[in-house]
């Protein structure tokens, strides 16, 4: 092999499924810094859809189809886990191979500045315990301080973590049934020592429904847990100044992604000048949560009031033209 190719260091685990078309363009963004190892997970196809298994077998052709000197590990299921055991004990496989590394899922299409972004954090904050991962979505915040903030809250669009995180997250919060209604007000409001006026109750009222139906089995996810750990334990992700990661698995047919026309789904993955300039101020972006997150998060539902949305949502710049074009987002 040519001495001038340049092997990326960092392990990525690629976690991958049924979705071939989207598989080969995260693939492609992959070679694009040939990494010197790569872990590829994919759960197996649910029993008797012969054409997910088809779809299954050339997703995995396609993950591991690689064309420079790498180490390919795999972990290959023969049947169907559900997004939860699948993407968790896949987490926990790949930590126990690496220190620290970069995971991208099957739909998320990462701008080529992501890795260098990821590389240089996890380094940066590898012995900083109040940190649990580096994200790569910020869904379409823009922040000119520095080239990352801070939040309380885990996005697991493309992100990047540690053995010692990945080694306290538990993918179980039995604890929560134990919470009174006041104490888990406490546990969303105050868990960075910030007054509640930042947020309002139908926030509280979003999120104490997500951890409802986790903690009852009915939500079959698994990042929340990430995020339930991070509350809990006051710990802080670090976000892009721009977002640095396309999710382009909105589709009628997803797991979760199904609502095709949330603004999140027409977010582009920019680029992000390297060395990082620093955000010496350890101190979580209430602005972020307040005209990003919230409104985003309130997309999901699709039972919000729409004037508020519109008017959450036009302060992000980049969905100003969103709320027009897509007025049906509202209904």
């Amino acid at each position: 092999m040519p001495s001038s190719i340049i092997m990326f260091e960092t392990p990525i685990l690629f976690l991958i499924f049924n979705r071939p078309d989207t598989t080969k363009k995260v693939f492609e963004k992959i070679r694009e810094i040939k990494p010197k190892t790569l872990y590829v997970a994919a759960d197996g196809a649910r029993e008797g859809d012969i054409q997910e298994e088809n779809n299954c077998a050339l997703a995995r052709q396609i993950a591991i189809d690689v064309d420079w000197n790498c180490e390919v590990k795999t972990l290959f299921r023969n049947k169907n886990l559900g997004c939860k055991e699948a993407v968790s004990t896949a987490l926990n496989w790949f930590f126990s191979e690496v220190e620290e590394g970069i995971i991208l899922e099957d739909d998320c299409l990462p701008s080529s500045a992501f890795f260098e972004y990821c590389k240089s954090l996890l380094e940066k904050f590898r012995n900083n315990p109040d940190v649990i991962s580096i994200n790569g979505c910020n869904y379409g915040y823009q922040y000119d301080k520095a080239s990352y903030f801070y939040s309380r809250h885990f996005n697991a669009w493309g992100w990047a973590s540690w053995r010692r995180a990945s080694e306290e997250v538990s993918y179980s919060i039995s604890d929560w049934d134990e919470l009174t209604v006041d104490k888990k007000y406490s546990f969303l409001y105050d868990r960075l020592k910030l007054a509640p006026v930042d947020l309002d109750k139908p926030w509280f009222e979003y999120w104490r429904k997500i951890f409802d139906s986790i903690s009852d089995g009915t939500l079959n996810t698994w990042d929340y847990f990430w995020l339930y750990y991070q509350l809990k334990n006051k710990k802080y992700s670090i976000l892009p100044a721009v977002n640095l990661v396309k999710n382009i698995g909105f589709h009628e047919k997803a797991t979760h992604t199904t609502f095709v026309t949330h603004p999140a789904a027409l977010l582009d993955a920019n680029e992000l000048s390297i060395p990082l300039k620093e955000n010496k101020k350890v101190r979580v972006n209430i602005d972020y949560e307040i005209k990003a997150l919230q409104p985003i998060n309130y997309m999901y539902s699709r039972k919000q009031n729409s004037f508020y949305l519109k008017k959450q949502l036009s302060k992000i710049p980049c969905f100003r033209h969103i709320i027009y074009l897509k007025k049906r987002v509202f209904s």
